[in-house]
């Protein structure tokens, strides 16, 4: 590629790429003795393969048999390829599958999986092992008492996010646990005591007993978290407890799982999964007739002012519209699909257009437009809190 004095700025190589070889899932067929599952049919193995971002498939792909057997505190994923949950990815001539875990992890391996032919959903699937944490955490509870911290060591919570305290350890929680037996009094920390540094996988709600009365906790030397006033106890894989600060001052508060099952977390999943795309896109359509009725009449259209106001409501239009389809479509997109719909959701809203060089059509517009995760409280670490 030159630039405009005729001069390369880059160096474009065009390669031809030998087809990888892919795992496949035998399962109980028993594979040749050319290594390749015995499926007894005709059908073609071309599981689809990324490229950077180029999704290709190559006319038939050469297999390896191979049996994925999980250990005991592993679970069997299977996740649909070429979209949000796995992809395989080509690198230097072999593959690799980069898939998330059902919290989100995300992880990328060359091998322990294998890929088959998914024939109801006319796609293919990947199977990999999952450590399942939350039995490997019963197993470890079930002989000593656990107590889950919401931040890694040494960080507190700001906001919805973990920082570290750098020399201000006075910001940091220091536990004080109870006795389980009379609920009163103060007791040393148990010896035997084994510490977690995540968030519990759940919808959750806050306890903030400095403001409110109704959300005292006790920390027990069994490691439970203890409610006074509703009797309700909590084991350690359904709460974290944290410092959250505030103005440079901390506050205890402990992140508590609703019950499994309960109408809040059943009504709060199905308001944001279905409810709010579904009304993203009645407010599009109501955009959309508004646009036209703009559009069509030559007295609003031809004054600067309506102009403006055409503009904002294409950009809604537009905003709205994919924000809906996201979010009813999430888990199935690809990410690079959703990576674009994300962007045009933006550029409409954010980008500045002057009217002296968009003729009749478009206005100064500036706004922002923000997809958030389906997600009650989440955390990222940061470099440190600010010095007081």
């Amino acid at each position: 590629m030159f630039d405009e004095d005729g001069n390369p700025n880059f160096w474009k190589a065009e390669v031809c790429l030998p087809p990888p070889v892919v795992p496949r899932c035998c399962n109980s067929m028993s594979p040749t003795l050319d290594g390749t599952c015995n499926t007894g049919s005709a059908q073609r193995y071309s599981p689809p393969i990324m490229v950077d971002e180029l999704v290709l498939q190559w006319l038939e792909i050469p297999e390896k048999s191979t049996d994925v057997i999980c250990n005991e505190y592993e679970i069997l994923l299977t996740l649909p390829l070429n979209t949000s949950k796995a992809n395989l990815k080509y690198e230097s001539k072999s593959v690799l599958l980069a898939w998330s875990s059902p919290e989100a992890r995300e992880y990328n391996q060359r091998d322990g999986y294998c890929v088959e032919p998914d024939i109801e959903g006319g796609n293919y699937v990947a199977s990999v092992c999952y450590e399942d944490q939350a039995a490997i955490q019963e197993r470890l509870c079930s002989s000593a008492p656990c107590v889950r911290k919401c931040c890694p060591e040494g960080e507190v919570m700001v906001d919805t996010a973990c920082v570290s305290v750098d020399d201000r350890t006075d910001l940091l929680w220091t536990p004080t646990f109870t006795d389980a037996n009379d609920l009163e009094s103060i007791v040393r920390p148990p010896k035997d005591l084994t510490w977690f540094y995540d968030l519990p996988q759940c919808s959750m709600f806050v306890l903030n007993p400095d403001d409110v009365k109704e959300d005292k906790f006790l920390l027990l030397n069994d490691g439970k978290l203890f409610r006074p006033l509703q009797q309700d106890y909590y084991l350690s894989s359904h709460y974290c407890i944290e410092n959250f600060v505030e103005q440079n001052e901390p506050h205890t508060r402990a992140l508590v799982c609703f019950p499994d099952g309960s109408s809040v977390d059943l009504v709060c999943g199905s308001i944001s999964n279905k409810v709010y795309p579904a009304l993203f896109l009645v407010s599009s359509v109501c955009l959309g007739v508004t646009l036209v009725v703009y559009i069509s009449m030559a007295d609003i259209r031809d004054k600067l002012h309506s102009r403006c106001r055409i503009s904002l409501v294409a950009a809604l239009f537009v905003a709205y519209t994919l924000l809906g389809t996201i979010k009813l479509t999430a888990g199935t997109l690809p990410k690079s699909v959703c990576s674009c719909f994300g962007v045009a959701c933006v550029i409409p809203l954010c980008l500045p257009s002057e009217p002296a060089f968009m003729g009749t059509s478009m206005s100064h517009i500036r706004g922002a437009c923000e997809v958030k995760a389906a997600r009650l409280v989440t955390y990222a670490p940061t470099k440190g809190l600010p010095e007081s």
